[in-house]
Order: structure tokens, then sequence, then C-alpha cells
């Protein structure tokens, strides 16, 4: 690949220039010497060539690491917001007590059953593992700074908390505080993202207390609440927020000129129940909160308008900040599911994800089984038994006693004065009375324990029947009516509209599926909708590749539309994952149910196709690893699969200057080079892209922030920045 140099030189004062070199590196170094690496490759996050040596910049993008429930390894959450799936598990090599990961995903704190922490770092083939400065015995509580530059270790045996920067290539103690003097050690930790605040909690009798720390001086007492769940920190802000369970309350702390004062930002009246966690964006412009009673995700501007809720199929009881500006995980990982909450998407929406499945079925294309003769009806063609006179032990309205394969029909009727193998005489009438059909039929008694009840061993075939309401009558061998069933035959057509504007961008979008029927029915439909997914021929897709971990889908799916006896249509409203992927999204019904009792066996074949136009591309805020060296990697999807040129635009700050601010790179060669290959199907997509810099004579302090813009075929990114540390 070209080798580019990107140089920037930057005036550190009028008087006498420095000039720094900035230069891109364009293969991987070890930063440290790391003491054990991850046993087993993970093929999620590996971007190393089978043959090794160069590392492409576009890879497969990363939302994290999540403790395995197997005790002694981490999977990586790879994929972005909702199409994030979990990645092969990476053995660590020993029994672990606790895993985080760095909000930046750069580095995963790992704590031992020995309570030793330690540092694992992202390598081509998993992670390496370095140690950390100082005293990291003992340690019990782990709290990483909003961005992951700094980061707490609380040792509770110890009576400390430790406070390192610089991560995590240069990991630097640069504090070790006790407070003791308050009595005891915290409860819940934050640290801000230059390492210089911390917010803590204590418990004082049957209450918590709310304190603040600033590197030197005494603690600062903020407030007294009934049970402190959660403190956070704005992104590279003093600015923080605190969650009281304990009172189904919210604050807000403002830094005013290092007096930290509390604010209501919501209480039970905007919905909170229980709140667990509380977690500002990364733009710091929204708060998200978690409530493990209403199993509810919430979200708040910093004025205390609740913005958006979701109802999350678990415990939402954690916020552990993931790729993108408002995605968090709110459960752990179980062994299959985790759940995920996504505070950008419109609505926006909690979501669970596991573990990649290859060669996912296509759910439309199940067929319910065939019932086994003689058992209660389960896969009906056509026919709905809706009342049955007389009543008897063998067919009543509540048992439907009955059932049909292959489009006949085998009722179960009650003869007094008849055995096996005696004829029945059976004669069908439509609405008007008119006679359809006739024919004597053989009788199989059901029991040897009911010497009435039997079933016709023959069926009646209703394949010639029409749509309509029919008389079934059942005459004894002396020609006297011993049983009458109403039936109505129906048609397993339904016709399905798609109603709704989708976004410009992934993500779940509000969407209303209609599904209509030619005939009303006498009892309830239940008609299943199921979503797959048809690339648009100009992408590097292989036939056949539909992964519902990143292609649109129904969020929910299969989705069940359910219409009311008497009715002809219904419509339900659900969001919709419009993909990172440009194609169409087909939604496809299913099963159809009527009552409880039997489902349309073949099930109604009709669909309705959602355009997921080619869109420019999409960009997540870019994050840095500060240093000298330092990286900037950004994350974002080309529903395209191709992108053309990045271009980092750099600011210095106050007091310097730069003579080239702006640095284009041509990155076609990388994309198509991650595009083609096979792994980057399971993310469609979307793409991470990585680059290091080398300054000479400085390091990245001395710029105060980077924008970047992605070009593809479909057009320009918006740009996205972020501040340096």
């Amino acid at each position: 690949m070209r080798k580019l140099a990107f140089v920037v030189f930057i005036s550190a004062a009028a008087a006498a220039t420095t000039e720094l070199l900035i230069q891109p590196l364009f293969r991987s170094a070890p930063i440290h010497q790391v003491s054990r690496t991850t046993k087993q490759k993970s093929k999620a996050t590996n971007n190393q060539t089978e043959q090794g040596g160069h590392v492409p910049g576009i890879s497969a993008p990363l939302s994290g690491y999540v403790a395995d429930p197997g005790g002694r390894g981490v999977r990586p959450i790879v994929g972005l917001r909702s199409f994030a799936f979990l990645g092969d598990w990476l053995d660590l090599g020993e029994d672990i007590a606790g895993i985080t990961s760095s909000p930046n995903q750069n580095y995963v704190v790992e704590v031992n059953t020995d309570g030793l922490a330690s540092l694992w770092l992202p390598m081509a083939d998993g992670l390496g593992q370095t140690s950390l400065p100082g005293d990291v015995s003992l340690a019990s509580r782990v709290a990483p700074s909003p961005s992951g530059y700094s980061l707490a270790i609380m040792s509770e045996a110890r009576g400390v908390v430790e406070i390192f920067t610089s991560l995590p290539n240069s990991p630097a103690l640069t504090a070790s505080v006790n407070f003791s003097e308050l009595g005891g050690t915290p409860k819940r930790l934050a640290l801000s993202d230059d390492g210089t605040t911390l917010l803590f909690t204590l418990r004082n009798g049957a209450r918590d207390q709310l304190y603040s720390w600033r590197g030197t001086g005494a603690a600062q007492f903020i407030l007294d609440a009934a049970d402190i769940t959660s403190v956070a920190f704005a992104p590279n802000s003093s600015e923080g927020a605190a969650a009281d369970g304990g009172s189904d309350r919210v604050f807000v702390i403002h830094n005013q000129d290092g007096v930290f004062v509390s604010m209501l930002l919501a209480s039970e009246a905007a919905g909170l129940a229980r709140p667990m966690a509380a977690e500002f964006s990364r733009d710091g412009r929204k708060l998200v909160v978690a409530n493990s009673v209403s199993r509810t995700v919430q979200v708040f501007g910093l004025d205390g308008i609740l913005q958006g809720s979701a109802i999350c199929n678990c415990n939402p009881h954690l916020l552990v900040r993931m790729a993108g500006n408002a995605v968090f995980r709110v459960t752990g990982f179980d062994g299959s599911i985790m759940h995920l909450f996504d505070g950008d998407s419109d609505p926006v929406a909690a979501e669970a994800i596991g573990i990649l499945a290859t060669d996912t079925p296509d759910a439309s294309s199940s067929v319910p089984p065939t019932p086994a003769a003689g058992g209660p009806n389960a896969n009906v063609a056509g026919a709905v038994v809706s009342a049955v006179q007389p009543s008897n032990t063998c067919a009543t309205p509540g048992t439907q006693r009955y059932y049909v394969q292959n489009g006949t029909v085998y009722p179960w009727v009650s003869f007094s004065n008849l055995a096996t193998g005696d004829t029945a005489s059976v004669r069908v009438f439509d609405s008007r009375g008119v006679s359809v059909g006739s024919a004597p039929i053989p009788l199989t008694r059901i029991s040897t324990s009911t010497t009435s009840c039997f079933y016709l061993s023959t069926g009646i075939p209703m394949s010639g029947l029409g749509a309509g309401n029919y008389t079934m009558q059942f005459y004894d061998t002396t020609g006297q009516l011993v049983q009458s069933i109403l039936f109505t035959m129906v048609s397993n057509q339904v016709t399905l509209n798609l109603t709704g504007t989708r976004q410009a961008l992934p993500g779940a979008n509000a969407q209303t599926i209609q599904v209509a029927i030619p005939t009303a029915l006498p009892d309830v439909a239940a008609v299943q909708v199921n979503a797959n997914f048809a690339a648009n021929q100009v992408l590097n897709v292989p036939a056949g590749v539909n992964s519902p971990t990143y292609d649109c889908r129904i969020t929910q799916s299969p989705v069940s539309v359910t219409i009311s006896a008497g009715q002809l249509q219904s419509a339900v409203s659900i969001p919709i994952s419009a993909g990172t992927v440009a194609g169409s999204c087909n939604f496809v019904t299913g099963q159809m149910s009527i009552g409880s009792g039997f489902a349309f066996s073949p099930p109604p074949s009709q669909s309705a196709a959602l355009a997921n136009a080619p869109d420019v591309p999409f960009l997540n805020a870019p994050t840095i690893t500060p240093g000298n060296p330092f990286t900037v990697q950004v994350t974002g999807w080309s529903t395209r699969r191709d992108l053309n040129t990045i271009t980092y635009t750099f600011t210095a700050r106050s007091g310097s200057t730069l003579a080239t601010s702006q640095f284009p790179k041509d990155i076609r060669t990388d994309a198509v080079t991650w595009f083609t290959d096979a792994r980057s199907n399971s993310t469609g997509g979307s793409f991470s892209y990585s680059q290091t810099f080398n300054i000479s004579g400085g390091t990245s302090s001395n710029l105060q922030s980077v924008s970047i813009t992605v070009n593809s075929t479909a057009g320009n990114s918006q740009p996205v920045s972020v501040n340096f540390p």
C-alpha cells in the first residue's frame, strides 16, 4: 500500500516556533511487553491476514468486551448499535473475578480471583496482558473514566483508591487516596476523564452520602440520599450525575468554580422506577437511565425533559458504554444473550443480542408439523368449526374435537348405537340450505373407554368448497340425525402492506405493518410476519448471505398481527431496523392461526418490500488513544460497502498554529480488501478505521481536536469530531 506522510507544523509561540512533525504509522508496533496472550484466536476481531504481516486500517468495528460466564475468558462485542453480535470466546488463561471494558474499546481491565488487576490490550490475534504500575492487589472495584483515558481501582481491603492516567499506552499512577477519615471506603465510584476528580458515595447508617474529591484537599459533601445506585461523569467534563434508586430520583452534579452542587433532574413523576444506573451520552447532551422495576431505559435531556423510553425484555441494571453516542449494554451476558440500548435510534430501542449463529435459517420457510391421526387439530387447511349441535363429549366449541389434514376434515362424533366399522351418513349444506355433498363414511372408535366417541376414518374432502358458512349433518344407520356441526371455510389469502417512512440512517424506525383478509372470520386470526434481506447487486455481498445480525429486520421478528373476529384487517406499529447494507428489506407472512386450535398449512404467502437505498456513509464520534504515538479511531457504516477517502482535520490548542490542518487519505484499497473479505459479511456495511500518528517534538496534548469525514460513491458523511484530552 502506498505510504503517505502527514505533517503538521505547530508554532508553540510567536517568538520561538517548535515544529511538530505528525506522521502516520502503517505497521502496528508493540507498546508494552505483554506477559500473556489470549489462547484462542478471535475470528471476529482478528484483522490480520492468514499469512500475517500487514494489518489493514479497516476492520470489523468493536463495541466492547463482556465476561464469559465460564469464568476464564471474555467475548468481544462486534458490530455497531443494534447490529452487534458476540464474537469468539477469548481464554485469558486464569480464573476471573471481574472484567471491565474501556468505554473507548481499547483495553480491558481484568481482576483475577486473587484480586490482582491487570490490563489487556487489543492485538492482531486477540488480547495481550500487561501490568499496571503500583500496587493493584486486592482490587474490589474498577471505574474507568467516561472515555477510558483514566482509571480508578479501589481496594476495600487496603482502604485505598488508586488513580491511573494516560491509558492505555502509558499508564501512570498519579494518586492513591484514603477516605478512612470519612468512615469507610466508597460504595460507588466515578472518575473524570482528566483523572483529577472523583465522585464517590459512603454509607452512613441507613443513608448514602455523595462526595467529590479534586486531587488535593478534603472531600466535599454534595448530597444525602436513600440509596445511591450510580454515579457518573460526562465525557471530557467535570459535570456529573447520580441515581438514587431508593427514592426514584436522578440528579445532575454541576461544578461551579470547584464547588459541586446537585440539581434534581427527574423523579418518579417522570417514570423512574428503581433507577440502577445513569450515564451521559458521549456528546454530553443526554442522560440515559436504566430502571430495574419498570424494566425501562429512558433518555432525558439535561433540561429534564424525557426524550424517549424503551421497555426491555430484561432487568436493565447496568449502563456500560459501547461504540456510538448513546449506546449502552444494560445487562450482563448469561451465556446466550445480553441486551443493548440505543438512545439515538427513533424510537429508542432495547434489544437482545447473542452469539452469532452460522447458516441462520429463514424463519418464514418453516412449516407447522402434521398432527398425529386422531389428535386435536393443529394443522388446518381452510376449515374453521364455529359451533356444534348438540353438545357432547366428542365435539364441543370449547374442545374443538376434530382435526384436519391435507385439506380433509376428520370430525369426532358421538354415536350411541354404532360400532367401529359401521357406516354413518354425512351431508353438507351451504348457508342457503342447499346440499353441496353427501357420503357414507366408516367410523373408527376413539378409545375403548369412551364407547360412543368416533371419528370419521376417511374424512370429508373440503377442497371443492368455496369460502363461506356450511352445516355438516351426521345420520346413523336408521337415518336419524344425531349431530350437526356449523363450520366456516376460509381463505388463507392475506394482503400485507407497509406504511411509514424509513429514516436515512440505519437503526430502529417506527413502521406500521397492516394485514388484511378477504372474508371476516368467526374467531380471532393471528398472522405472523417475518423479515429477510436481499442485498443490492452492486454490493460485495455473496449470493445467499442473509445475516439477521446486521441486515434489515423486524427487531422482534416474527411479529404477530391479530385480526379480531368479524374484522377484515388489523395493523401494528413495530420497530424495524433498516440495516447497514443497501438492498431490499422483505417482509413475508408466515404461519396464520385462527382461534386457539389450528394453523393453516401451507401458511399464506404474501410479501412487501421496504427499500433501503444506498445512503452516504455514517460515522460515530471518533475516539482517541492519547500519547505519542496517538491513535484516532472511527467507526461507522457505508450501506454500499465501499469507501474512497478519509479526511482528518486537526486544530491546535491556544498558542499554537497549524501550517497544514487537513489531511486526506485514499482508503479505496483498504475498503475493497475488507469488504471482499468473508469476515466482513457478519458486520454488513459497518467498519472501523484506525490510524496511528507519531509526533516528533511533542505529544497529542499539543492538539485541541480532530474532525473526520469519509467519502463513498454515495457521497460524503457528516463530519464528526472529538477533543484531545
